[in-house]
Parts: C-alpha cells; sequence; structure tokens
C-alpha cells in the first residue's frame, strides 16, 4: 500500500511554464548588468561537489593504507632482510708513498699499482679488501737497501678492518723521512648488498701522494761500489764490508754500501718467510758504517790522502773511497 501511495501522490516532475516570465528574462526588462552577475539566482553549492571531493580523499587514503599495510606488514620479513643486508662501507684509500731519488732523479724506491700475490696471505686477511694499495719497488734492490731501507705495509684484521691503515717506513730513509713520504689516505662510502656487491658508492676524500724525498747518493755509483764490495769479498773469503763514498769539497754522500745486504722488498712483504728468516741467521755481519764516517777526519788531518783503504776488524774489511 505505501509504494502505491507514493507513486499516486507524487509531485509532477514537470511545471507549468508562463510564456510572460520566460519574455520577461530573456529580454532583461529590470536592465540588469550581467557582466557583474546582476539578475543572477545564487543557488548553494550541491552536495554532489563535496561527495565528489570526499570521494576522491577516501580514495587517496585508502590506497595510501593499503600500501602501508604492504609495507609494514605483508613484506615485513624481506624488506628486513633487505634493510639489514645492505650496509654502507667505509673504505680508507691509502696513499701512494712519495719515490725516493737520487741526485740526478733516478728512482730508488718507487710504487707499484695494486696489492702483490705474496701479499694477499699475508698482509691481508681473506675478508679483508685487496688491491687498495701500492706495494713498494726497489730497482737497485739490495745494492741500496741499506740506506734506502724497507716499509712494512698496511694490515688488517679477520673481519677485514685495518689495524695500520698506512704503508709505514722501518729503517734507512724510509723510516727517517715516514712522514714526508706517507702523504694522507683518503675515504670513500659504498653501498653493498648481502653478497658483497656494490650497489652504489661516492668519494668522501681523496688521497694525497706523499713528498718525494730527493738525495745526495748517486744510483750508478752506488751500484758499482756494492757489486764492487761483493766481488772482492766474495773472492778475498771476507765476511763483509762496507764502504762510503763523499765529496770532501761539500761532504755530499754519493755512496753508502753494506755488504752482505737484505733484499728490501722481501723484507717489506715478509715472504718468503725462509729468505727473511734466512737473513736473520746469517754470521756475516757487514763492517759498521759509523766507524767509516770517521774516516774523512783522519784525511783532514793528514792521516790519509785518500784513495783506497782498508782495514781490519774482527775478520772484516773496510773499504773506504774519497774524491777530491
Amino acid at each position: 500500500m505505501t509504494i502505491f501511495r507514493r507513486i499516486f501522490n507524487r509531485k509532477k516532475r514537470y511545471q507549468e511554464i508562463e510564456p510572460d516570465e520566460i519574455l520577461i528574462d530573456a529580454a532583461n526588462l529590470p536592465a540588469f548588468d550581467t557582466s557583474r552577475l546582476e539578475g543572477r539566482i545564487e543557488r548553494p553549492v550541491g552536495t554532489s561537489v563535496f561527495t565528489g571531493f570526499f570521494s576522491i580523499v577516501l580514495l587517496v587514503g585508502v590506497i595510501f593504507i593499503g600500501a602501508l599495510i604492504n609495507l609494514q606488514i605483508v613484506q615485513y620479513q624481506s624488506l628486513s632482510a633487505r634493510a639489514e643486508a645492505n650496509r654502507l662501507a667505509h673504505s680508507v684509500i691509502i696513499a701512494d708513498r712519495g719515490l725516493i731519488l737520487d741526485r740526478t732523479g733516478v728512482v730508488l724506491a718507487g710504487n707499484t699499482a695494486g696489492i702483490s700475490e705474496t701479499l694477499a696471505s699475508s698482509t691481508t686477511k681473506k675478508d679483508a679488501p685487496l688491491g687498495l694499495f701500492a706495494t713498494r719497488k726497489y730497482p737497485f734492490g739490495s745494492s741500496a737497501s741499506v740506506l734506502v731501507g724497507y716499509v712494512s705495509y698496511p694490515k688488517a684484521d679477520q673481519n677485514g678492518y685495518w689495524y695500520q691503515d698506512h704503508t709505514a717506513g722501518v729503517v734507512g730513509v724510509e723510516s727517517l723521512y715516514d712522514e714526508a713520504l706517507s702523504g694522507t689516505n683518503g675515504l670513500s662510502i659504498a653501498e653493498t648488498d648481502a653478497s658483497g656487491n656494490v650497489v652504489s658508492g661516492s668519494m668522501v676524500r681523496t688521497a694525497k701522494t706523499g713528498s718525494d724525498i730527493r738525495l745526495s747518493i748517486d744510483a750508478g755509483l752506488q751500484k758499482a761500489m756494492h757489486e764492487a764490495i761483493a766481488h772482492r769479498s766474495e773472492e778475498s773469503k771476507w765476511r763483509g764490508g762496507s764502504g762510503v763514498i763523499m765529496d770532501v769539497q761539500t761532504g755530499e754522500l754519493l755512496a753508502v754500501v753494506s755488504y752482505p745486504s737484505f733484499d728490501p722488498e722481501v723484507m717489506s712483504s715478509g715472504s718468503p718467510k725462509d729468505a727473511v728468516a734466512k737473513f736473520y741467521r746469517l754470521d756475516q755481519f757487514p763492517f759498521p758504517i759509523r766507524m767509516i764516517l770517521l774516516s774523512p777526519l783522519s784525511l783532514k788531518i793528514g792521516k790519509h790522502t785518500g784513495g783506497l783503504i782498508f782495514a781490519r776488524r774482527s775478520q772484516c774489511r773496510l773499504m773506504f773511497i774519497s774524491t777530491r
């Protein structure tokens, strides 16, 4: 009954239109200023506008909440594992050491790019990053080792963290001018995944190479004198010898030799270990160089006239060469 009542009692959808009212509005008899919206009937904003607006806001909110639930609940475990796997690795960029040169610019101690294979097992552990620093190269080998010396390479623990983050001089010029030769380390930051692969990275601070050191030594004289003392010692069955060539006019040392000597590259890398152990077990020993540094004094007071001087001390032989 209610349904039929509504049908018969509903208002007519269409109302009668009076022609005179339409003609009045069309002719603008009241002379309204239509540019200022005069004569317009103001009506309130319909509810459909608000309904549409709030529907859009609600839709965006539902999408946002759905994405949040997906990230925080549905994919929580996988994303958490991924976040834990991605790490920011701070890598030290070890600076190259400066060169050690002779008086004419010949390299007595230089650098070789990349870590050598012999250092992979002794200097760093399996988890430590390799190839991050240059190894030292000594072109003249043992002939200049007593003067140039050798170095100790950077070392890392089992977790790959450096506990010695620079190449340090141990003896000789490498140790005496270690601060100038060392330079300044750099720093880089890289994001790595669970497999250790670099995802992204950036350079924070570049490494600064150490300063070059130029000596008064003549590389040619140094090598020739070492070979001469070695040959004479082996020929005469001497246990060892030392020698210095000095310019008595300027006091510059042109050569400083001690025989037998060591291989600076072997001592720096610590490998092979038998060669290092053999050096410490040698019953031969060179004549103390500090003793022959007093020889120029004997030249000054007229005790010697220069040239070659041989002395006997504990079965060793001393060679001092003076230039005038």
